[in-house]
C-alpha cells in the first residue's frame, strides 16, 4: 500500500509540474499519465488478481501508447520516443500473458509496473529541460516543423 501512495505523490508532482510547466508535448503527456492513472482505479483490478491477462489494464495501456506514440511522432522532442517505447515494452507484457498463460502474476504485475516510475523521471526532466530552453533561447518549439506542410 506504501508504495502505490509514493507512486501516487510521484505521479501528482511530476505530471502537475509537466502541465503547470511544460510544453504542449509535457503538458499533454502529463494529462495522458493522469488519465491513464485514473482509469486504472475503475478497472476493478486487485492485487492477488494478475492470474490472467487484466482486459482493462491492457486497454489502457494501449490508448496511452497510441497516445504517446502520436506525441513522439509530432513533437520536436527526444524524450517522447523513450516513453512511447517504454509503453510498448509494457503492453508487450500483456501480449506475452496472452500467449503464456502460465506465467506467474507477480512477474506479469511487475512487469506492467516497472517502467512507471522511469516514465515520470522522464517526464519531469523534460519539463525542467523545456524552462531551461525558455530561459536561454526565449522559446521552445514544441512540434516538429513538417507539420508546418
Amino acid at each position: 500500500m506504501t508504495r502505490i501512495i509514493l507512486f501516487n505523490i510521484l505521479l501528482l508532482g511530476t505530471c502537475g509540474y509537466a502541465i503547470l510547466r511544460g510544453g504542449t508535448p509535457e503538458r499533454l503527456t502529463g494529462w495522458l499519465l493522469m488519465a491513464a492513472a485514473g482509469l486504472t482505479l475503475f478497472t476493478g483490478w486487485r492485487q492477488a488478481m494478475f492470474q490472467q491477462v487484466e482486459v482493462g489494464l491492457f486497454a489502457i495501456d494501449l490508448a496511452l501508447l497510441a497516445g504517446l506514440v502520436v506525441i513522439a511522432l509530432k513533437a520536436d522532442r527526444f524524450w517522447p520516443l523513450v516513453l512511447a517505447a517504454m509503453q510498448l515494452d509494457n503492453t508487450a507484457a500483456h501480449i506475452l500473458k496472452i500467449f503464456d498463460p502460465d506465467l506467474i502474476g507477480i512477474t506479469y504485475a511487475l512487469m506492467l509496473a516497472m517502467w512507471s516510475y522511469p516514465m515520470q523521471v522522464i517526464l519531469a526532466v523534460a519539463t525542467m529541460r523545456h524552462q531551461r530552453r525558455l530561459a536561454q533561447f526565449g522559446e521552445d518549439r514544441a512540434w516538429s516543423l513538417a507539420l508546418d506542410r
